[in-house]
């Protein structure tokens, strides 16, 4: 049986199941294309493809005036994560309630039936992580603020194998923990480099420097360990180099590396994507 539930910026869940407040008729988990072609002569060419901005609809039943009232409160503390579970894997979409009807008790049910409507922010993804192992074996660790699907350890010093099984290429996060002095981070596809970045900073111990690729989210900033506390490192980069990985489908290689000769410690955040689940 499908799940739905929400995700609101607290952290919060909202599960769309209970039959307090069911999410119902739920409609737009396929996809669409915005193609542009330019005709050559009876043929056409295509342009550009991109996917259109998803929009999931619905209605939530809700048992009277006092549950909506508490979910139109649930749904104040944005942004929000909208969940979909067909099987038995979690997939997170990004998105906003762009609207929410209200009427009155319907008379047969004696339920208040809600037409809503989402506004996609992302494709649908899966979180999937690949940590590289700290130099000095598995039970040192680093301990990361992040709950995920699935974990590979590589024990390799400076590269970490990332799969991506979507069916597009992923947004990623990238991490690297100090002490660092210049740091480097590149993608790699059969000993092929195809992505660069770089920065020229200093990251010290007890700091970690985060690269992240998600559209909504182009940052490299550098955080206090287990923190939320953090320092735009932007205008330190090496603008010679594309400094945003985006993963390929299949399997890659991020390198990462400094100026110094220590073993580092790192992690990849890979955001699988898919335009419909």
């Amino acid at each position: 049986m499908r799940n739905f539930k929400l995700i609101n910026a607290l952290g919060a869940e909202y599960d769309l199941m209970d039959m307090d407040h069911f999410f119902n008729a739920p409609d737009g988990l396929g996809f669409a294309k915005d193609i542009d072609y330019a005709r050559v002569g009876n043929y056409y060419k295509e342009l550009e493809n991109y996917s259109s901005q998803k929009k999931v609809t619905g209605e939530i039943v809700f048992n009277g005036y006092s549950e909506y009232q508490l979910f139109n409160s649930f749904i104040a503390k944005t942004p929000l994560k909208l969940c979909y579970k067909p099987l038995d894997i979690w997939y997170y979409l990004d998105c906003s309630v762009a609207k929410l009807e209200k009427s009155e008790i319907d008379k047969n049910s004696s339920k208040l039936i809600c037409d809503i409507d989402f506004y996609a922010n992302s494709m649908w993804y899966l979180p999937v992580t690949t940590f590289q192992l700290d130099p000095i074996g598995i039970e040192s660790a680093k301990v990361y603020p992040y709950a995920y699907d699935y974990v590979y350890f590589d024990n390799e010093g400076g590269e970490i194998n990332v799969a991506n099984n979507g069916n597009t290429e992923a947004p990623c996060e990238i991490g690297i923990y100090g002490p660092l002095i210049n740091p480097y981070w590149k993608l790699m596809i059969n000993n092929e480099t195809i992505r660069t970045g770089k920065l020229i900073a200093t990251i010290e111990n007890g700091y970690v420097l985060v690269i992240n690729s998600k559209p909504d989210n182009y940052t490299i900033k550098r955080f206090v360990i287990n923190s939320l506390t953090g320092s735009n490192y932007l205008s330190y980069s090496d603008f010679d180099t594309e400094r945003f990985i985006k993963i390929p489908t299949g399997t890659s290689k991020i390198i990462v590396g400094d100026d110094t000769e220590n073993a580092l410690s790192a992690y990849v955040k890979v955001y699988q994507e898919y335009e419909t689940v």
